[in-house]
């Protein structure tokens, strides 16, 4: 592991040599630990966990200059450590990143389409601008995170814990928040129409003059009508 712990110093040294060292740790990513769901095991190689430490801790000027893409389409992170990485317009379609730790991350108009983020920790995270399409955020923090602007289409957040978020403008259409902890977020503008939402948030987002904080219609749900499809799921199985 010497060779990737010698790129990370030339890269901490040389911003001039910064993009293309980090272009090479995303495609040692991408060669040495694709997705794949039939594994046995997805735990990490020391070598990977060496080089996602790299990209977690690079320290990139050019923040307000051309986007560096940093490209992890389908690449297994389980469990990953990635706290207050610096991952701005990310290209990360189809990874999987369940249980990763991203609090605080920088993840701001990253593509996540179709992620497994699944028991994540992305409380505090900026993932203003990010398309979440389709992921799956089941059981994931995401308390204190910033979803301005953010599409959340179809994604699945049930059980997720959105205290404190920031969901201004977003797009949470056709998504399944049921059993989400939603308090105290911020839903001014967003769209919810035909998202899963448990009923009692009804009651609490309604305001005095019978009107909500977001755009749409969703389907109102209650927590037995979920329990019940849980059964139903179980005895198919």
């Amino acid at each position: 592991m010497g060779g990737i712990y010698t790129l990370e110093h030339i890269a901490r040294d040389s911003q001039e040599d910064h993009p293309s060292i980090m272009l090479i740790m995303a495609a040692y990513l991408r060669s040495n630990s694709p997705y794949n769901p039939k594994a046995k095991s997805h735990d990490l190689r020391e070598d990977n966990k060496a080089v996602v430490k790299v990209l977690r801790d690079r320290h990139w000027q050019g923040r307000e200059q051309d986007p560096m893409w940093i490209e992890l389409r389908s690449v297994n992170l389980l469990g990953a450590d990635l706290i207050a990485a610096n991952l701005p317009w990310a290209r990360f379609h189809s990874i999987y990143l369940r249980g990763a730790i991203l609090s605080g991350a920088d993840l701001s108009e990253a593509s996540l389409r179709m992620a497994d983020l699944s028991l994540a920790d992305l409380s505090e995270a900026d993932l203003s601008r990010a398309n979440l399409e389709d992921a799956d955020l089941t059981g994931a923090n995401l308390s204190g995170a910033n979803l301005n602007w953010a599409n959340l289409s179809r994604a699945d957040l049930s059980r997720a814990n959105l205290e404190d978020a920031d969901l201004t403008e977003a797009n949470l259409s056709g998504a399944n928040l049921g059993e989400a902890i939603l308090g105290r977020a911020t839903l001014r503008a967003a769209n919810l129409s035909g998202a899963i939402v448990d009923r009692k948030w009804a009651l609490i987002w309604t305001k005095e003059d019978g009107s909500l904080p977001f755009n749409g219609e969703p389907v109102w749900v209650d927590d037995d009508d979920q329990e019940d499809e849980v059964v139903e799921e179980e005895q198919e199985d």
